[in-house]
């Protein structure tokens, strides 16, 4: 799983999606019983950034292309090294660097095959889960997200 950058509560108690976008993840994955537990226990966990971009008026900032850019290799090295099968970007900065300048309407729900830094892989994104996405609001963002987790769903096994 891929995420943009850790925020302050992953800072803070050192895991991946434990503040309130990482609750909402999480009762995403549970429409289709995949428990919290279960999925950490199966899962690596990334972002984009490695460290902590600061804070915004609406949250965390977003990271910037030259900061992008600056941590890119070592999320190039993690997927050489860990060979997945199957990649989950969260939010539209995680989706763009593994497939392209895309609009979520297109992607989500969707899986694509790819090769991603000479790795083939499944693609399975899903939309940022913060309460300052305005994307999960949009008609039909709502059943995206469930074809999403179904299309997930298809190829977990804890």
């Amino acid at each position: 799983m891929i995420g943009q950058a850790p925020g302050k509560q992953e800072l803070k108690y050192n895991k991946p999606f434990i503040g309130p976008a990482g609750r909402r993840l999480f009762q995403w994955l549970s429409q289709v019983d995949i428990s919290e537990a279960e999925f950490r226990n199966a899962t690596y966990f990334t972002q984009i950034m490695k460290c902590y971009p600061g804070a915004g008026n609406r949250g965390d900032l977003k990271p910037k292309p030259r900061q992008i850019s600056n941590c890119i290799s070592w999320l190039k090295e993690e997927i050489k090294m860990l060979r997945p099968k199957i990649l989950i970007p969260v939010g539209k900065l995680a989706i763009e660097q593994l497939l392209g300048k895309v609009k979520l309407d297109a992607v989500v729900g969707k899986k694509f095959v790819k090769t991603v830094f000479g790795v083939k892989t499944i693609i399975i994104p899903l939309p940022h889960p913060s309460g300052a996405s305005p994307w999960r609001f949009k008609p039909g963002s709502a059943q995206r997200i469930v074809k999403a987790v179904k299309i997930l769903k298809s190829f977990y096994s804890p």
